[in-house]
């Protein structure tokens, strides 16, 4: 059925009858939104993550780049896992799969950055991946205010500092 000018009508576009509560009365106060869920607030916190690194080289799916690596005869599924699990690498879950920022390997080589796994081994077992994450891409006091990520190639001693600072805050 075709749009005519009587479909336009005040009365026809008030589909959520906004007009009949304010004939009736005072509207009603619009209620809270409701708190986001912890899987909402994981979502959020992933999108923002995204933002953080997408500078450096954004983060990467497991999956695809274990796959680039085994293209690039750089091991594959098996040798990734071993660097995660041998804290030369760090990665987080989520949604159903593991993301590992792109700053820790060379773009051409795919070998893990001396400096990014200085670092990582320094947070490996006091952080899990999403606080390392965050570790990375926030700014740090001990950094002057700036991110640790911004300065591992420049001031890599003062970042080691931080992040040794930082375990053993936790470790106390």
């Amino acid at each position: 059925m075709p749009i005519i000018l009587a479909h336009t009508a005040p009365s026809r576009l008030d589909w959520h009858g906004l007009q009949r509560l304010t004939a009736q009365g005072p509207r009603p106060p619009p209620t809270a939104a409701p708190a986001p869920s912890p899987v909402q607030m994981q979502d959020q916190s992933f999108v923002a993550l995204q933002g953080a690194y997408r500078a450096s080289g954004g983060l990467e799916r497991g999956d695809d780049l274990a796959l680039r690596m085994l293209r690039a005869g750089r091991g594959g599924y098996q040798d990734l896992a071993r660097q995660i699990v041998g804290g030369e690498l760090f990665s987080f879950h989520w949604n159903d799969s593991f993301w590992l920022p792109a700053f820790q390997l060379d773009p051409v080589t795919l070998a893990p950055h001396a400096q990014a796994r200085s670092v990582v081994s320094e947070l490996q077992g006091v952080f899990d991946g999403w606080d390392m994450a965050w570790w990375f891409v926030n700014p740090h006091a001990d950094l002057g205010g700036r991110r640790p990520l911004d300065l591992l190639v420049t001031a890599l001693p003062a970042v080691l500092a931080a992040a040794r600072a930082d375990r053993f805050a936790i470790d106390s």
